[in-house]
């Protein structure tokens, strides 16, 4: 798969995907040969893949293997130890380990990216990294990168380095002629051979991705569907590289499910909550104006779509926030509204503000809809005029 010099590859493996939607909720405390671990894996029907970090000491006896992190209060309980503060001491120390940054995530796409053109020798610098990818002017009155950017960058590749992957694979994986199946398998998530240093804060690296690389070049799940452009993001954006992502996988799958299937297909839907739990950083979520947050994916997801519709990769899109079709009530529940209301108004209370739910629909055409399909949506439409 051959890509121009201004294409960038995005990777839709699985595998990636699994690794990035790694939540610390899910973090277990094991004992393997007599050592502890904290894991944080997902276990699919054909594959597992995850973190795993080696931790100081065993913890207490009472704690069984593929304990949760989250369970720690409830396991702990009457001991002289306090589970729910060792829960959080553990991720505070160690969760970094065990899940990806936002940004992380984004400096492996573009790792990824330049590892897919050239696996044999893959070397990057930070200038082309800025340039290249997040088109930053560098000329002659700013050689070098600020302290904060460069720091930015080397510890992130640091923690990439020091993550220990785990990943195994059944079997029936993938077609034999892959090579990846019955794996089992632990190394760095990233292997840096070499750092040179040019000059201040300008850096050259010399990387690999190990077996988890070569299982990515040569299942060749990745495409140039997302535009340049969306590797083009500030350090604390990459979330629009993020959505991005998610929707080229979208596409990507959907069209080989077209290209596969008898019946004929031209649209799909996007689940919007599914995006947001995808971009959520895992480090720092989000826990407060989620609305304001919600909006702003929203808007991504729109911006992108316009560009793919654009450049012709997809036919069309429709984005809309609709009520959802209240469930006809029953004699009893009417009359039991009816008794909460009287009490209320008895007790001089506001009366009860029943709200109607909303949900985002986003809908893609990978090509132009039938007129059975609109005839449907507008009968759906004339019905959430009515309400």
């Amino acid at each position: 798969m051959r890509k121009m010099s201004y294409e960038r590859y995005m990777v839709h493996d699985e595998l990636l995907f699994e690794l990035y939607n790694l939540k610390l909720d899910t973090v277990q405390y094991q004992v393997i040969n007599g050592q502890p671990y904290l894991v944080n894996i997902a276990k699919k029907r054909k594959f597992e893949i995850g973190f795993r970090i080696k931790i100081s000491k065993i913890l207490d006896s009472n704690i069984e293997n593929d304990t949760y992190l989250k369970e720690l209060g409830a396991k702990l309980s009457g001991t002289e130890i306090d589970g729910d503060e060792l829960h959080m001491k553990l991720l505070e120390k160690y969760g970094k380990f065990l899940c990806l940054s936002n940004f992380e995530k984004y400096m492996l796409n573009v790792l990824l990216d330049k590892y897919l053109c050239n696996y044999h020798s893959a070397t990057i610098t930070l200038k082309e990294i800025e340039t290249e990818y997040r088109h930053k002017c560098m000329d002659k009155r700013y050689i070098s990168l600020n302290d904060d950017t460069f720091n930015k960058y080397v510890k992130t590749l640091d923690l990439l380095a020091d993550k220990e992957l785990y990943l195994k694979t059944t079997s029936g994986f993938r077609k034999s002629c892959y090579g990846c199946n019955d794996i089992i398998t632990t190394q760095d998530l990233l292997y840096i051979n070499n750092y040179l240093y040019e000059d201040k804060n300008r850096l050259e690296i010399s990387y690999s991705l190990g077996l988890f690389g070569k299982v990515i070049r040569d299942c060749k799940r990745y495409s140039v569907i997302a535009p340049a452009k969306y590797f083009n993001v500030n350090i604390n954006q990459a979330k629009k590289n993020l959505v991005a992502m998610y929707l080229s996988r979208m596409l990507y799958v959907e069209q080989g499910i077209k290209r596969s299937s008898i019946e004929y297909k031209f649209m799909f839907r996007v689940d919007l909550d599914d995006v947001l739990k995808f971009v959520d950083d895992p480090l720092t979520p989000i826990t407060s104006n989620y609305n304001r947050h919600k909006d702003s994916i929203r808007k991504l997801i729109c911006g992108y779509l316009l560009d793919l519709k654009n450049i012709g990769r997809i036919y069309d899109y429709d984005v809309k926030v609709v009520n959802n079709i209240p469930e006809r009530k029953t004699k009893e529940e009417k009359e039991r509204e009816q008794w909460f209301k009287e009490l209320a108004y008895y007790w001089g209370e506001k009366e009860p503000k029943f709200k109607v739910s909303k949900h985002t629909e986003i809908i893609v055409y990978i090509s132009e809809p039938t007129f059975e399909y609109f005839a449907k949506l507008m009968e759906r439409d004339a019905i959430y005029e009515d309400m």
